[in-house]
């Protein structure tokens, strides 16, 4: 029996020299990229440290040149308006001061001069700063204008004065700030202590005639009394009728089934902001002409009832307006109808 190709495994051929060439060739490549990129690596390292060196030798350089090196430490006291300061000087002759002072502290100051430590102590004034609390504690009620009151912008005398109110106006207030101020239901800010929660009284006057046989003479009498529905009183030179508090909304064009709006009221007119209000036509007939007081659209106050809807029913009025941010708002206002 013949073994053929036994020894044949053993000889060295050029195919396997050339591979043998190629894996040698793969893995040195591979031990000298690494080799390179630790040296970089090292490189840097020291390159780093050099500079850092260089930098320090720099400083004390500067420091020994100026002769004195002052360090300044700013220390913030849990009180906000308290803070400590601690002052550190070296000088050339090795004399070392360190000074603290703060707000509301004592300020001790330290200074050593050639092992001897000497120590004073001196009292500084304490003073505290006081900021404006504007958090609001939200909260409905009505208040009313104790005297001409000035309605500003923001929770504070200087803000911007919006307009003036006043004696007996009524405020609708929807929050009330740490510092003292009303905001009003429609942004604005009112000081808390020029109003009051008592609903004003109405003044009236009464002339009683008395006729004599030979002369008649005229006595007038005051009297007060609550101002209730139905009461007149006269506004701008007009005759007016009271009736009461009312609750006001606001609503715009009224869509269509074909997907258009309508601008066109009950009464065939067309909506008018400044103008045009729905109401409960058992309560103000179509046509009545309103006086609205401290109107909440900015306007003269003069409504006329043209248009109704489902949902206005009672002491309730719905004033037409364009803007329609406005359509979600909800106010309480003083109604008189204009004779």
């Amino acid at each position: 029996m013949k073994f053929i190709g036994i020894t044949d495994q053993d000889k060295i051929t050029k195919d396997k020299m050339i591979s043998f060439a190629v894996v040698t060739g793969i893995v040195l490549l591979c031990v000298m990229s690494s080799a390179g990129i630790v040296s970089m690596m090292n490189y840097k390292a020291r390159s780093d440290t050099i500079m850092q060196d260089e930098r320090v030798e720099e400083i004390l350089d500067e420091t020994t040149t100026s002769g004195s090196v002052t360090e300044e430490m700013i220390i913030e006291s849990p009180d906000s308006s308290t803070s400590e300061t601690t002052t550190t000087t070296t000088t050339e002759d090795g004399t070392s001061t360190t000074t603290s002072s703060g707000s509301s502290s004592d300020a001790t100051t330290t200074t050593s001069t050639s092992g001897e430590t000497t120590t004073s102590k001196a009292t500084t004034t304490s003073s505290k700063s006081t900021t404006s609390h504007t958090t609001l504690k939200e909260y409905y009620t009505v208040v009313y204008a104790k005297t001409v009151v000035n309605i500003r912008s923001g929770p504070g005398k200087e803000y911007d004065l919006v307009k003036q109110l006043n004696e007996g106006d009524a405020i609708d207030v929807v929050a009330k700030t740490e510092n003292g101020w009303y905001k009003t239901i429609n942004g604005n800010y009112v000081l808390q202590s020029l109003t009051t929660s008592e609903k004003p009284k109405t003044t009236t006057t009464t002339t009683t005639t008395t006729k004599g046989t030979k002369d008649s003479t005229k006595s007038t009498t005051k009297s007060t009394t609550k101002a209730t529905s139905g009461s007149k009183t006269t506004i701008d030179g007009k005759d007016m009728v009271s009736m009461g508090r009312f609750k006001v909304t606001f609503y715009g064009p009224q869509p269509l089934p074909n997907g258009s709006y309508s601008t066109t009221t009950a009464t065939g007119t067309k909506c008018k902001e400044g103008k045009t209000i729905a109401a409960d036509w058992s309560v103000l007939p179509a046509g009545t002409v309103i006086y609205v007081k401290n109107d909440p659209l900015g306007g003269d106050g003069y409504y006329t009832v043209e248009d109704k809807g489902g949902g206005v029913r009672g002491k309730m009025i719905d004033i037409y307006v364009d803007d329609e941010s406005r359509w979600d708002d909800t106010t309480y206002v003083e109604v008189y109808i204009v004779k």
